[in-house]
């Protein structure tokens, strides 16, 4: 089973639960239930004897040969540069395994599954499918994550997998077949801890930590996320352990209770990994004062001693449950479910972003988000902000700079990123500052909103956040702007001509 981990708490709303790790530039989240556990990216990877493009090599793990692919080749991006804290992510579907090099494991994340949107599905050359059709905005920040669709990587790679050569050993055997429960494990000082990951609602990676209302020696701080003010734990003192803070910049863990949430201080996010209860032992009383908080031990393949948090134990703490329900809203009353003069039209995703001045695009009409593309070859001078064509995934794109299109200034040099759609049979790529949110709103209407001008030369406003937070921005119909461009090329020429006697330019250099 890999559909990420679906639940219903006390009748709130259905969630997803998300590993998140970065590649290059793309914010991938994969889902929970699909993740075995995270590796260190070996000196060397094995090499196996397959031709297959992406394919960087093996690692042997407990006796199963994982194959491991660089995902850069599969999500249409730029190679980049190995990062210092790369790591292998293994993933598994129908009891075969990957292995996915990533830049760094970011963290756990739990969303709710109305914010996660579809992507308008792109059809490329190549036949292969697009391996991210699901996306949504962080809402502690201006992220727009993509979803890795496990089925599609695995169907569409061509790579014999884990199951088909793994070696006959039972305990390879039971980690590809997913024996075990997804913990989360975190480095507090020379302490390292692991915690149900199922309980971790999300990581912030940089918390701005406020002083607490009545500091106590385990409550020291208090963290906002997502509209709440929640209480900040330091889970060394609560265990009543004894170990030296190293982190000048911590993260926290949110975990969500039954009794509500709260944040516990990390120094680093280390990784996931699979623990099954066989591999568990007990810890000796003497050793840890709150020995009712931790399930027991677990020592590591390199050596290292894991304390496993206790779920149960924690929750049922009278001083962590007490803090979880300190749960303080800081979005003033009313805000998200007062009155509007249009609420009785219906809402619909926008993707706001930047363009010079904030501007709102329907989320249906982006195909996918991808950095500045590294070589452009340049177009025939005279068409206002078409700055030349790209390939992406087979096919030629034209490339649009939307600022110059609307008489906006251009961007700091090597600044921006590149917003695909898909119009007709068609695909076009739209230069933009940078992304901003996705947000909910509605198209301003004459009956109530005449107070605002309605539509310009590029579309009709758009009000954002209906209610009494309400905000305007002009909304951008790509698709019209695309078909404005190809208009102005002529209906005999067909397409967007190529100067074939320009060199390239690399927009990663000059904007």
């Amino acid at each position: 089973m890999i559909a990420g981990a679906t639940d219903v708490e006390g009748g709130a709303a259905a969630q997803r639960h998300f590993a998140l790790c970065r590649v290059g530039d793309v914010l991938l989240a994969v889902p929970v239930a699909a993740v075995r556990e995270a590796l260190p990216v070996p000196a060397a990877f094995a090499v196996l004897p397959w031709r297959i493009d992406g394919l960087v090599g093996g690692v042997n793990r407990r006796g199963t040969v994982i194959p491991v692919i660089d995902p850069v080749r599969f999500l249409g991006i730029d190679a980049t540069t190995p990062a210092p804290d790369a790591v292998v992510l293994v993933i598994e579907c129908d009891e075969r395994v990957l292995g996915l090099r990533v830049d760094v494991l970011v963290g756990m994340e739990r969303v709710d599954a109305e914010l996660v949107h579809s992507l308008a599905p792109l059809a490329p050359a190549t036949g292969r499918a697009p391996l991210c059709v699901e996306a949504y905005g962080r809402p502690s920040g201006s992220d727009v994550v993509n979803v890795l669709d496990v089925r599609s990587l695995f169907r569409d790679t061509g790579l014999p997998l884990a199951s088909e050569i793994r070696a006959n050993n039972a305990h390879a055997r039971s980690v590809v077949a997913g024996r075990g429960r997804p913990c989360l494990t975190f480095q507090c000082g020379e302490l390292r801890f692991a915690i149900d990951a199922m309980l971790v609602h999300s990581v912030i990676t940089e918390p701005a930590l406020q002083p607490c209302r009545m500091p106590t020696a385990v409550w020291r701080h208090d963290v906002e996320h997502r509209g709440v003010r929640l209480a900040v734990l330091d889970l060394v003192r609560l265990a009543g352990l004894d170990a030296a803070r190293t982190a000048q910049a911590p993260q926290v863990l949110v975990l969500r209770l039954p009794s509500g949430l709260v944040g516990l201080l990390a120094d680093r996010i280390v990784d996931i990994v699979r623990i099954d209860t066989v591999d568990v032992r007990p810890i000796p009383a003497l050793v840890v004062p709150r020995i009712e908080l931790f399930s027991g031990v677990v020592e590591q393949d390199d050596g290292t001693r894991t304390l496993l948090m206790d779920s149960a134990g924690l929750a049922m703490d009278p001083g962590v449950a007490g803090m979880s329900r300190l749960n303080i809203a800081t979005t003033p009353a009313g805000a998200a479910s007062g009155p509007d003069r249009g609420s009785a039209q219906a809402t619909e995703t926008y993707l706001r972003y930047s363009v010079g001045t904030d501007v709102v695009t329907p989320f249906g009409q982006i195909a996918e988000i991808l950095p500045l593309p590294a070589v452009v070859v340049p177009v025939h001078a005279g068409l206002q902000g078409v700055t030349g064509m790209f390939t992406h995934r087979g096919r030629a794109i034209p490339l649009i700079a939307l600022d110059a299109r609307l008489g906006q200034p251009a961007p700091a040099p090597g600044e921006g990123c590149t917003l695909v759609v898909e119009c007709g049979d068609r695909g076009y790529g739209f230069i933009v500052h940078g992304l901003r949110a996705i947000e909910r709103g509605r198209e301003a209407v004459d009956d109530g909103d005449a107070d605002v001008r309605l539509r310009d030369e590029q579309g009709r406003m758009v009000i954002v956040d209906p209610g009494p937070r309400q905000r305007f921005y002009r909304g951008l119909d790509l698709c019209r702007i695309a078909q404005e461009v190809e208009r102005e090329v002529g209906p005999a020429a067909g397409r967007l001509p190529v100067d074939d006697d320009a060199p390239p330019i690399d927009l990663t250099e000059a904007a």
